[in-house]
């Protein structure tokens, strides 16, 4: 095996295809229980990434730095920072630095986002030289900021020539594993082989026990080399390999390995115990702490218990220094915890030692804690800062309730920003139940009401705002925020849009009282989306000149407590209103710029709902493919982030997309989905979504009744809730045409009457033209055709003002079938024709089946053969000599799909159904 790697031939294979250059980007786990051989196998890749010229940053963080901020940023950049410096952006550089402790933070705290995303700028710096490979070992020991980092990177590799490669003990929390690094390419460490320990403890011990001690051993460690050593160490301690009666059965290893480390001398020892209470272990800090020179280390180097490397001190396996340290008693450990505090020069370090070291709550200790979780955030680390805050608020006095209050509240709002939303509600409560009534308490609730809003149950979310309203000052920041949370709270679950819009109009007299600008901005931005829903032509005017948020200035105005700071302010808002209102140019521009934004500053949390709405843009722009893989892009960015609000409206979206295209099974599947993901978190969107894609499906599907099920519910919901944009509610014209279907005509024209008013009164193109559609589908249902014609005539007019493909093809369709009727068969068949190039080229296939039937209903001589474009006889030729759809495509240079659409279009001038037609037809031609 290259390197001395024994029994993993075919893991070493799996990395060298890994790190192969056609595989590049990739992410690659391996996993498997402490001592198996991950890290060996860890370092052989890292050798053999060197040997093919890669630059690898490693980091192979302990135990002890799991809290430590940004220490595994730190090793990894680790000499590559000045091959980076220089090419970084002078923002994303300020937000390194400062994470890096360079620079001070300063008035302005950094930004996980920045970080992340100046990481990965750095990255590409160095993979414009030559590849390159992130390296982790342990991951489960990374600290939570610098995982979020790993995570970043993993998701946004799309060309670049860069490796990442994790290790990860078995057992560990999923949730350790930092969204990106799910389900990649993953390698799984079993047991080795009888015949691999055997090579393995000859290279070791320079010898082996007998076949049966062997066997036993391997039966024992369930083939774990690490496992094997100890025990085989023991045996070796006892004078013989080969004693199967004297084999050790200790209860657990951790007692093998204790006893291994008893055969140190005293002096040894003791310096392992300080190195293993070290975050960052160096021998400068370790010989301080001993008072000595590092004399004492060196048996343990030469046992292979720990390894020096410069100034730095690793023990070989973590186990080693759990158990070095297990090997203090209490009192020892805190001593050592109170000495390493005096020694230790990073603020955060000195703090952890310092509350290591009590042994019971501690003013002052608290105070220093709170002061390092603050640090921590000023340099963009909010998952040390929420550990340290969490542990100042355990040390402070319980007599000190506004201290433990505040270190709670700063615990929960920093777990909330590193991406723990469960850890975050559970800091909330508390803080709930710590504050008294009044102001204090009111604050908490509208927290912990934003908390659940973004992560768990929009129905408790609303509950818990009107709480807070009700304890809050009248005239205060708490007061307004709780007003203007209500309020697009009420909206999203779509319930009482007039209540939201009052609340919405109190949270902005309150900021406009209070001389909050930026808040302010930000109110008057929900309050114009909710009155758009009400139908207030004048929703986007109250955005105008209003000042548009900055995500820097929502965080130094607000704190870590607001989320989503990318889609703060009107940028976001009025796109949203662009959509309601067909702008579909502008609001792609306005979020695209919201979606570059978020992608640049790191806000993963804000990417489900940006990605939803740019689907719905693609969908009605016709560039189903588009909307399809952003709908599904925002799915994954949902479940990725923790939230299954979102989540639930892009099942809804996925289900959308699946229901235009015609694919059933996915677009059932995807929508009871998000029906149940809706009846958990109260999203009234996914709900309205969901319904829809199923009352279109049916509606393709041409059962009518089913289509009525799914969407009349849709039309009292939306009516008692308040809204009135057709641009919102574009599944009416659905529900008047399976009311026409059914015979329903009186109910259909006062639905179609409603719609048709709130769209002129709006002017909504779209809403015009499908009104315009159902009139006269329904002119047609009362035998009025020219009627009908003329009402058509109508909506193309609407349809020229703004292009939304797919509704043009369905007038088209419709126009077709009245035609029909009218026995004006030339006109029918041009309508249909037409329809039936539309549907194809947007892959909309049961609607184009629907424009197929409709061509074989119309009488009449067929065209002939000779009435065929060039392309298409050329196209029948090929076909009738037996060629297959993919062949005829690569000799024309065209797409398969547009083979198939040509055929479709001969099928029906032919008046033919197959290809074996289509022969005997050209075969009989003169």
């Amino acid at each position: 095996m290259p390197g001395g790697v024994i029994g993993r031939e075919r893991e070493f294979a799996a990395i060298g295809q890994f790190l192969e250059g056609e595989s590049l980007p990739s992410v690659l786990l391996v996993e498997g229980e402490a001592g198996i051989g991950k890290t060996t196998l860890w370092r052989h890749a890292v050798a053999e990434a060197g040997a093919q010229g890669f630059r690898v940053l490693l980091c192979g963080p302990s135990e002890a730095e799991t809290h430590l901020a940004y220490s595994g940023l730190r090793d990894l950049l680790e000499g590559a920072y000045e091959d980076v410096a220089a090419g970084l952006p002078a923002p994303q550089l300020r937000a390194l630095d400062v994470a890096l402790l360079r620079a001070d933070p300063g008035a302005q705290a950094a930004d996980q986002g920045a970080v992340a995303a100046a990481f990965l700028a750095s990255l590409r710096i160095l993979e414009e030289r030559g590849p390159v490979l992130v390296a982790v070992d342990d991951i489960q020991w990374l600290d939570g900021s610098s995982a979020f980092l790993i995570g970043f990177i993993a998701r946004r590799l799309r060309e670049e020539r860069i490796a990442v490669l994790v290790t990860l003990r078995s057992g560990s929390p999923d949730v350790l594993l930092p969204h990106g690094v799910r389900d990649r390419l993953r390698i799984t460490l079993g047991p080795l082989s009888i015949g691999a320990l055997h090579r393995i403890l000859r290279m070791q011990l320079g010898g082996t026990p007998g076949r049966p001690t062997l066997v036993r051993v391997h039966e024992l460690t369930g083939g774990n080399p690490f496992y094997a050593l100890e025990i085989a160490r023991a045996l070796q301690r006892r004078g013989d390999l080969s004693a199967l009666e004297e084999l050790p059965l200790p209860a657990q290893l951790q007692d093998l390995v204790a006893e291994r480390l008893a055969r140190l001398p005293g002096r040894t020892l003791e310096a392992l115990q300080v190195t293993a209470a070290l975050s960052q272990p160096t021998l400068t800090l370790v010989t301080s702490a001993l008072d000595e020179d590092a004399a004492a280390l060196e048996p343990a180097l030469l046992a292979g218990v720990i390894s020096i490397e410069g100034d730095l001190v690793t023990f070989t396996h973590p186990l080693l220094a759990s158990c070095a340290f297990a090997t203090a008693g209490p009192a020892r450990r805190r001593a050592l915890h109170r000495r390493l505090a005096e020694l230790v020069g990073d603020p955060e370090e000195q703090a952890r030692q310092h509350a290591l070291a009590s042994v019971g709550p501690d003013a002052a200790i608290a105070l220093e804690l709170e002061d390092a979780s603050r640090r921590a955030r000023a340099r963009g680390a909010p998952a040390a800062a929420a550990t340290l805050a969490e542990q100042a608020a355990q040390l402070t006095p319980p007599d000190a309730r506004e201290d433990v209050l505040r270190r709670t509240m700063e615990a929960a709002s920093n777990s909330f920003e590193a991406g723990d939303a469960d850890r975050a509600r559970a800091l909330f409560e508390r803080a709930v139940s710590l504050a008294p009534a009044g102001p204090l308490r009111a604050e908490a609730l509208t927290r912990l009401a934003r908390a659940h809003g973004f992560a768990a149950d929009l129905r408790a979310a609303a509950g818990l705002y009107r709480q807070a309203i009700a304890e809050a000052e009248s005239t205060s920041e708490v007061r307004a925020e709780a007003e203007e949370g209500l309020a697009v709270t009420l909206m999203r679950l779509l319930d009482d849009l007039p209540s939201a819009a009052r609340h919405a109009t109190t949270a902005v007299e309150l900021a406009e009282l209070l001389g909050n600008a930026h808040a302010l901005a930000e109110f008057r931005a929900s309050h114009a989306l909710i009155v758009g829903l009400l139908g207030d032509p004048r929703a986007l005017e109250l955005m105008e000149g209003v000042e548009n948020i900055e995500p820097a200035e929502a965080q130094r105005a607000f704190g870590p407590s607001k989320f989503l700071s990318t889609l703060w302010g009107t940028g976001f808002m009025s796109a949203v209103l662009r959509v309601f209102a067909d702008d579909l140019a502008g609001a792609r521009a306005g979020l695209e710029r919201a979606r570059e934004r978020a992608v640049e500053g790191g806000d993963e949390a804000s990417l489900p709902l940006l990605l939803r709405y740019l689907s719905v843009v693609e969908l009605l722009s016709g560039d189903w493919g588009r909307a399809e893989w952003y709908a599904n892009e925002g799915y994954d960015a949902a479940l990725q982030t923790g939230q299954p609000s979102q989540q639930a409206v892009l099942a809804g979206s996925r289900a959308l997309v699946a229901a235009h295209t015609g694919d059933v099974e996915a677009a059932r599947a995807t929508a009871g989905e998000a029906l149940r993901l809706a009846d958990a978190t109260g999203s009234g969107f996914a709900e309205l979504l969901a319904h829809w894609a199923l009352g279109l499906l049916e509606l393709s599907l041409g059962d009518a009744e089913c289509t009525a099920l799914e969407l009349e519910p849709l039309l009292e919901t939306t009516e008692a809730a308040g809204v009135r944009d057709p641009g919102f509610a574009r599944f009416v014209p659905d529900a008047i045409e399976a009311r026409i279907r059914l015979g329903q005509l009186e109910g259909a024209a006062r639905l179609l009457t409603t719609h048709e008013e709130r769209a002129r009164g709006l002017d909504r193109p779209s809403a015009l033209a499908a009104t315009a559609r159902c009139r006269g589908l329904l002119l047609a249902a009362r035998t009025d055709l020219d009627g009908a014609r003329a009402a058509l005539d109508a909506a193309f007019a609407e349809h020229a003002r703004v292009r939304l493909p797919f509704e043009r093809g369905r007038t088209l369709l419709a126009l077709g079938a009245i035609e029909r009727r009218a026995k004006r068969k030339r006109a029918a068949r041009e309508a249909l024709e037409e329809a039936l190039s539309v549907f194809e080229r947007l892959g909309a296939r049961l609607f184009a089946e629907q424009a197929r039937l409709e061509l074989g209903r119309i009488g009449g001589r067929a065209p002939a053969a000779d009435q065929l474009t060039p392309t298409e006889r050329r196209v029948a030729g090929l076909v009738a000599e037996g060629r297959s759809t993919k062949e005829v495509a690569a000799m024309l240079f065209v797409s398969a799909k547009t083979v198939e659409g040509h055929l479709s279009r001969i099928y029906v001038k032919l008046g033919i159904h197959s290809r074996s037609a289509l022969a005997r037809k050209l075969s009989a031609a003169p």
